[in-house]
């Protein structure tokens, strides 16, 4: 019980630690809008900033149509190129050099216009987005820090230990061979393998979620389908399920013998080679594994206002923490011969985990939409 309590705070405790300081509010009170007559969002934008300006006269607001006025293309291609909106998006909000694309409620993204524009929220306490976490009361997540939950996020994926099994296999067989060249080598490229699989596997998922980011209701599939896999996981606990099921014993005994295989060839392409493939063919296999987190992630990766360049450079750093346990493995068996392996407990309490984050994932996505 005393294990459980414990695994339950750190879970919970995670929206704590994703608390980040607030933007610096505009001194500029100018707002640029770029929309199209029939979007539906840019229509809920233009009623908010109707009634912003009714309240605050000050607010000078510049409107551009962009869907049949092709007189305003060329400015919003280029201020869309300036501001890494590849897609050509619209609405595109412009505050004092800051850019908004999208336009959620008044209570999220029109209260990210008001903090931009050093306005207080002239609205009741009610107007804040906030869920209510046990132990740490509301938490407001639109003051999300994207760093920060990628790394908790990768963190607890990589609880899963599903995709591990192979890699403490092939080690440990390379260990009784008493090669250090071989297990740097060849468990070297089995795991290099095994991250480039993972940053594949997940950019897919965000370019998927990119090509369908005018779908509104795409969030709200995204998070039912975070229930879901949340709700297996709690079932997969309470069950006390202590293996991972992904690979019955047929499959995990052919694996077994190519690494056999591998670790036994004196010529080193082929050994390197061998690893590549057997990397790959593993993640593919055990990545239903792990689908939950990686979907929720990369869905809330896609609507961030971030280049290409710096959602990739996300990915490769939740990738990095995903993996984390799998480096501690490979470098332990690399310099003391030893390897390290995770009992039937470490599966058991990453369902619980896993089901934890994704309910409140789920929450947060249906609740305060994707924070900008």
């Amino acid at each position: 019980m005393k294990r459980i309590l414990i695994v339950l705070t750190l879970a919970l405790s995670t929206f704590y630690f994703l608390l980040s300081s607030s933007l610096a509010l505009a001194a500029n009170k100018e707002i640029t809008l770029f929309y199209g007559r029939e979007c539906p969002h840019c229509q809920a934008e233009e009623k908010f900033l109707d009634k912003l300006t009714k309240l605050n006269p000050e607010v000078k607001i510049t409107r551009y149509e962009v869907w049949h006025n092709s007189d305003n293309r060329p400015l919003f291609e280029s201020e869309s190129k300036k501001y890494g909106n590849d897609r050509l998006a619209v609405p595109l909000t412009i505050i004092n050099g800051q850019a908004i694309l999208g336009f959620d409620t008044d209570k999220t993204t029109g209260q990210e216009i008001l903090q931009k524009l050093g306005i207080e929220n002239k609205g009741e306490k009610g107007d804040k987005e906030v869920i209510k976490v046990p132990i740490f009361g509301q938490v407001d997540i639109k003051k999300l820090s994207l760093p920060t939950l990628t790394v908790i996020l990768g963190l607890v994926d990589g609880f899963n230990p599903c995709a591990m099994w192979a890699l403490v296999a092939l080690l440990a067989f390379l260990v009784t061979l008493g090669s250090r060249k071989k297990v740097l080598i060849i468990g070297g490229s089995f795991l290099a393998a095994s991250y480039l699989a993972s940053f594949l596997y997940m950019t897919a998922w965000l370019k998927a979620f990119e090509l369908v980011a005018f779908i509104s209701y795409i969030r709200y599939a995204v998070a039912f389908f975070s229930l879901i896999v949340g709700f297996i996981y709690l079932r997969d606990f309470f069950k006390n399920k202590r293996e991972c099921e992904v690979v019955d014993f047929k499959q995990r005994k052919k694996i077994l013998d190519r690494m056999k295989n591998i670790g036994s060839t004196e010529f080193w392409v082929t050994a390197v080679i061998g690893a590549v493939i057997l990397a790959i063919t593993v993640n593919i296999i055990e990545f239903v594994c792990s689908v939950g987190l990686p979907v929720i992630y990369t869905q809330v990766l896609a609507g961030q206002h971030e280049s290409s360049a710096a959602k990739y450079g996300y990915i490769l750093l939740y990738c990095l923490f995903y993996m984390l346990d799998d480096f501690i493995v490979f470098i332990a068996a690399l310099f003391t011969s030893r390897v390290l392996t995770f009992s039937g407990n470490y599966s058991y309490y990453s369902r619980l985990v896993g089901a934890i984050i994704l309910f409140l994932l789920a929450a947060w996505l249906v609740i305060s939409g994707i924070p900008k």
